[in-house]
């Protein structure tokens, strides 16, 4: 995805058609998938009637998205963390530097919730959207309360 063209001085944002020079450079950065993890996704979608006519990495469309937004920052961190998958991406100037993927998200935090409190993975998933999930030693205590209104706190201190 080029990010601009550059012809003697001049600088552009789409190609320079029509432009004469001696040299064209483009200033361009190389976003890259397993060739595996692209082709599953594309069956997937293609199984469930779509055509898949582009691909695109997530962080790079998200990126897109936020610079067509008033009042965000130029340079950021990008974290997207889905239900199996994490990325983090260094944004900077509105465009993707870098990207790192990590294969756990939010279900590996649900399965460890429940794990670790003797829940179901419904019940962790419910406490994990309403309350979020923190070991630190110095966090705001509160008292917990199952999705049906009973108090979980009893049985979360019998698990410690």
């Amino acid at each position: 995805v080029p990010d601009y063209f550059v012809t003697g001085n001049a600088r552009y944002a789409y190609p320079p058609l029509g432009q004469e020079g001696t040299q064209l450079a483009i200033y361009a950065k190389l976003h890259t998938l397993p060739e595996e993890t692209l082709r599953t996704f594309r069956s997937v979608v293609e199984k469930a009637g779509f055509r898949v006519y582009r691909t695109a990495v997530a962080p790079y469309c998200a990126s897109e998205l936020i610079a067509t937004m008033h009042g965000y920052p130029e340079t950021y961190l990008l974290l997207d963390f889905g239900a199996d998958f994490t990325s983090l991406s260094a944004v900077g100037e509105r465009s993707v530097i870098r990207s790192r993927f990590f294969a756990k998200g939010s279900m590996n935090l649900t399965r460890q919730i429940a794990e670790e409190l003797g829940l179901s993975l419904s019940e962790a998933n419910w406490l994990k959207e309403r309350y979020g999930y923190d070991l630190a030693e110095h966090h705001y205590s509160m008292p917990l309360m199952g999705p049906n209104g009973a108090s979980l706190s009893k049985k979360i201190m019998q698990q410690q």
